[in-house]
């Protein structure tokens, strides 16, 4: 169930890319915040959101090589607050890309599976950003990165009380 309350989405996303910067540099990544200070104030569930926010950027880390870049842009969009990270990382080809959000969807990369990654991480995602009424998103090409993009809706819309359509520990920030 979500627990909705007013959030300053700007102000998490500055919170959650600092208390990842130490992550980011382990491996010499630039993270590029673009994210005006007067974004609207959103009534959303504030720990779900982030547990979004951070899966998307845990991956952005993850599959962006050393001295990479990550950009992080909000931005409000006609009726919704669009929220997109792009990398520099190793990028998802045409065909893969509808399996990203399927349950234990785990791609190789260049023959490689990443360590840690259990592949609930995008399809929890996009479960909460559902719940939300909102929709994400990719965009990629191999070898060219990755651009996730998270809309939630400005207006308030009654948020669903059935589970999400995957199953998950309480706290738990899968990648």
């Amino acid at each position: 169930e979500l627990e909705p309350g007013n959030v300053d989405v700007g102000a998490l996303i500055a919170e959650l890319a600092e208390s990842t910067s130490k992550d980011f540099e382990s491996k010499r990544q630039r993270v590029i915040l673009d994210v005006p200070r007067d974004l609207p104030t959103m009534y959303v569930d504030r720990v779900r959101i982030g547990q979004v926010f951070t899966n998307l950027l845990t991956n952005a880390h993850r599959y962006t090589p050393d001295g990479g870049e990550i950009t992080v842009n909000a931005r409000v969009d006609e009726d919704s607050l669009a929220v997109s990270v792009k990398d520099t990382g190793v990028g998802i080809s045409v065909e893969d890309q509808p399996k990203l959000f399927e349950r234990f969807a785990r791609l190789n990369h260049n023959g490689d599976r990443q360590p840690g990654s259990t592949g609930l991480g995008l399809a929890i995602t996009r479960a909460l950003v559902e719940l939300h009424g909102g929709t994400v998103s990719v965009k990629s090409r191999p070898g060219e990165g990755s651009e996730f993009t998270v809309r939630l809706p400005l207006t308030v819309v009654p948020f669903s009380t059935a589970p999400a359509s995957v199953d998950e520990a309480p706290g738990q920030i899968a990648a």
